[in-house]
């Protein structure tokens, strides 16, 4: 619970500075936003428990939950809003990035949400495949703020 809470702050904190680094751009309003609610679900992620099942946590049998609890629900319901905002914020980068002629950034913005879509998706059969999905967007989460924060001009003192 205490990773999901962390989590969520920092993607709500770095929200705010990608607002920064996108100042006075369609994208700079709707990322941060985006982003935002991303770091918001990871908050009711933590208090929204997953159910047991399919080898989550560690040592669980890999046999599917019998059932899924309300607070399961709950808990899918937040990740997979979150998940969605970040691959909509993702694809709204790749429009900044392709502006600035940004090749590779852009076609990065545009392939993660792919890769995390499949990864969902192939998680009725694996867990791992959710968890590679996951990780791959919290990178590139990671990657593109620091590429951004690159980007800012020095603080003013």
């Amino acid at each position: 619970m205490a990773s999901f809470v962390l989590t969520g702050v920092l993607a709500i904190v770095g929200a705010a500075g990608i607002r920064r680094a996108l100042t006075g751009t369609v994208e700079g309003h709707w990322v941060s936003r985006l982003v935002g609610v991303f770091g918001a679900s990871f908050l009711l992620v933590a208090v929204f428990t997953a159910d047991a099942g399919a080898g989550f946590p560690a040592g669980t049998p890999e046999a599917p939950a019998p059932s899924l609890s309300w607070h399961g629900a709950l808990h899918m319901l937040s990740a997979t809003a979150g998940f969605l905002a970040l691959c909509a914020a993702f694809l709204m980068l790749a429009r900044h990035f392709a502006a600035r002629r940004r090749r590779g950034w852009a076609l990065g913005s545009r392939l993660v949400p792919l890769g995390i879509l499949v990864g969902f998706a192939a998680s009725s059969a694996t867990v791992l495949a959710f968890t590679a999905g996951a990780a791959l967007g919290l990178l590139w989460l990671t990657a593109v703020t620091a590429r951004l924060a690159t980007a800012l001009p020095p603080a003013q003192n």
